[in-house]
């Protein structure tokens, strides 16, 4: 198994791009923005190897701001801060990060840090807004372990097979916690949803 260290977004990608078999990319701490993975045009993400990326240090995890992942495969994503900054009036619905047609990806042992509503409907400023994460065509996902804080709504999963959520915290949420749709065979277990926070008003 290979294993690379990458510091910025070019070297993420470049990573990504030369990955032969097995490969473990870690992340230098600092931010990584604008992240697009796709299975089409980065052959890795769409084969039977896997790639792990996670922080290269646990104690200070690299930050993703924002990130698609669309049409591809086996991916581990571990220890990782994304962190969702809201821009004034953004739709509570928005989705910084995106799992799209994909197959056999695991998220774990991260952290989700959202951001409350500013510019927005007066009953939905100054509480969570956006999706923290937001998936639509998933096989075989796996999301444990970990922390999502402050978002409109949690984990959002439309059309899925085979998913696994389990072990996450899940707290100041101003809608729903987990929100499943048209999905089939699914595990939840042992999440600790608690301390949402929503207006009384809808108007």
């Amino acid at each position: 198994m290979a294993t690379v260290t990458v510091s910025n977004e070019a070297q993420l990608m470049a990573a990504l791009n030369n990955a032969k078999g097995d490969t473990t990319i870690l992340l230098a701490k600092g931010n990584y923005d604008d992240l697009y993975m796709s299975g089409n045009k980065i052959p890795e993400l769409s084969n039977n190897s896997t790639v792990t990326i996670k922080s290269l240090d646990d104690k200070n995890p690299a930050t993703i701001t924002n990130m698609i992942v669309i049409a591809a495969d086996n991916i581990v994503f571990d220890g990782l801060n994304f962190d969702y900054t809201a821009d004034k009036g953004a739709s509570v619905s928005t989705r910084p990060f995106m799992l799209l047609d994909t197959n056999n990806i695991t998220v774990k042992n991260s952290y989700f840090d959202g951001d409350l509503a500013r510019g927005a409907a007066s009953y939905e400023n100054g509480f969570g807004t956006g999706i923290a994460l937001g998936v639509k065509e998933a096989k075989n996902l796996t999301v444990e372990n970990n922390t999502f804080v402050n978002f409109h709504k949690g984990v959002v999963v439309q059309t899925g097979n085979n998913i696994d959520v389990s072990g996450n915290d899940i707290s100041g949420m101003a809608s729903d916690g987990l929100n499943f749709q048209a999905v089939n065979n699914v595990l939840v277990e042992s999440n600790y949803l608690h301390d949402f926070a929503a207006s009384s008003s809808t108007s």
